[in-house]
C-alpha cells in the first residue's frame, strides 16, 4: 500500500485489584509462556516447608509458600478484560506471621492486606484481579508483601499480552528505531485473528489495503493476511506514529500498529502518560464513549482541563483518581450527529494549568 500525503501524524490503564483494590499496568516485561500461551506457574517465594525453613531460606526472606506460585500469566487477552487469579499464602512455621503491608510496585494501585495474620501452619487467601486497558502490548502488575520480622518482600505478579481479536505481527514497524540506522520505508507485516475467525481488512488508514498473496475480489476471507506498507515520499512530519487498521471482525473493528522511526515518530509528552492513544473502535454519529488516560508522576496532582480542537468531538472529564504518584483521568467523548462515515483521529489536549499534553483518540465512524 502506498501511503498518501493525506496521512495524519498521530500522537489506559491496567488495574490491579487485591481484595477489592484498584491497580495499574506496566507493559515493559515479556511474559514467559508455555505452548498454550499461558506461562507456567512459578514456585514459591522462599519455598520453605518445615519449621527449619529459616535455615534454608536466604536471610531476610519470609518462609511463605505461595500457591500455585508467585506469578500468573494469562497469555493473550482482549483489551478491557478483567482477569482474576487466586493466590494462597501459607505459613509453614509454628508461630503466626503478620503482613505489615502489601504495596503495589506498579503505581495507581492500593492493596488492603495491612495487618493480616497468617496463622501458624495455616494460610490466607489473596485474590488478585487485573483489568487491562484499551491499549495493546505487554501488561504486568505486581504486589510487594512485607512480612513482620523479614527485610525481603514477597512478590506477586500478573502478566498478560493485551491484544485485540486481530493483532499485528510484529506489533510495531521498525522503520528506523535508532538514529544512524538505514530507513526501511517499505515492507510487510501480518494481521491475524487470535480466535482464528476469518475477517476482512477494510482499510489501512483511509485507503484500501495492499495484500501479499490475496485478492479480495476473488479469494474468501481468511484469518491471516500479509499486508505491504510504503512510506516513500513522505516527509518526517508526514510519517504516521500509528497505522490505523479497520476490519470487519466484530471484536476488533479498529487496531493500531506502532510505526517506529527515530526521530520522526518519537513520542514525548510535557505531561508524561502511560499510553499515547485510545482505540474507540466503531462509533455511530451522535454516540459517546468513555476512555481513561493515566499520567505518570504529574507535577500537579490534578488535570485542569481536557479539550478537543475538533468541535465535532466534545470531551468531558468525569473522574480523577490518584495513588499519590500517578493520576488516572476518566473522560467521555461525544461525537457530533453530523459526522460522516470514515476514519477519525483527534488529539485530546490535557492541561494541568501550566503545561499541555495531547492524547490520540482514533476510531471509525460507521453510519
Amino acid at each position: 500500500m502506498k501511503m498518501s500525503k493525506r496521512l495524519m501524524t498521530a500522537s489506559l490503564s491496567c488495574s490491579l485489584i487485591a481484595l477489592g483494590s484498584i491497580g495499574c499496568d506496566r507493559g515493559s516485561q515479556t511474559p514467559t509462556a508455555d505452548a498454550t500461551g499461558a506461562a507456567s506457574d512459578q514456585q514459591t517465594s522462599g519455598g520453605a516447608t518445615t519449621d527449619n525453613a529459616s535455615a534454608s531460606t536466604p536471610p531476610g526472606t519470609p518462609p511463605i509458600v505461595i500457591t500455585p506460585g508467585p506469578a500468573r500469566n494469562f497469555g493473550i487477552v482482549e483489551p478491557n478484560s478483567t482477569l482474576s487469579a487466586d493466590f494462597e499464602l501459607s505459613n509453614p512455621l509454628d508461630t503466626p506471621l503478620k503482613i505489615i503491608t502489601a504495596q503495589p510496585t506498579c503505581t495507581c494501585t492500593s492493596v488492603d492486606m495491612d495487618g493480616v495474620i497468617i496463622p501458624a501452619r495455616g494460610s490466607v487467601a489473596m485474590p488478585l484481579t487485573m483489568t487491562t486497558n484499551r491499549a495493546v502490548g505487554r501488561k504486568s502488575a505486581m504486589v510487594k508483601v512485607l512480612i513482620e520480622g523479614y527485610s525481603q518482600p514477597l512478590m506477586l505478579r500478573l502478566d498478560a499480552e493485551n491484544a485485540w481479536a486481530v493483532r499485528s505481527i510484529p506489533p510495531h514497524l521498525s522503520i528506523r528505531e535508532k538514529a544512524g540506522q538505514p530507513e526501511q520505508l517499505t515492507g510487510a507485516f501480518v494481521l491475524e485473528s487470535t480466535d482464528q475467525r476469518p475477517f476482512q481488512v477494510l482499510h489501512v488508514m483511509d485507503e484500501a489495503p495492499s495484500f501479499v498473496g490475496f485478492d479480495p475480489e476473488k479469494d474468501t476471507p481468511r484469518a491471516h493476511y500479509t499486508l505491504k506498507y510504503d512510506f516513500t515520499g513522505l516527509s518526517c512530519e508526514e510519517l504516521p506514529k500509528f497505522l490505523l487498521v479497520h476490519t470487519d471482525h466484530p471484536k476488533a473493528p479498529m487496531i493500531d500498529v506502532r510505526v517506529r522511526h527515530d526521530p520522526c515518530t518519537r513520542i514525548q509528552k510535557a505531561i508524561p502518560m502511560k499510553d499515547f492513544r485510545s482505540n474507540l473502535g466503531e462509533l455511530a454519529p451522535g454516540s459517546s464513549i468513555e476512555f481513561e488516560v493515566s499520567f505518570k508522576n504529574p507535577r500537579i496532582p490534578r488535570i485542569a482541563s481536557a479539550t478537543s480542537p475538533d468541535p465535532r468531538f466534545r470531551v468531558t472529564m468525569l473522574e480523577q483518581v490518584s495513588d499519590g504518584k500517578d493520576l488516572m483521568v476518566s473522560s467521555r467523548v461525544e461525537v457530533d450527529a453530523d459526522m460522516p462515515e470514515g476514519l477519525f483521529q483527534i488529539p485530546i489536549i490535557f492541561s494541568d494549568g501550566q503545561t499541555q499534553a495531547d492524547h490520540l483518540l482514533y476510531g471509525w465512524i460507521k453510519r
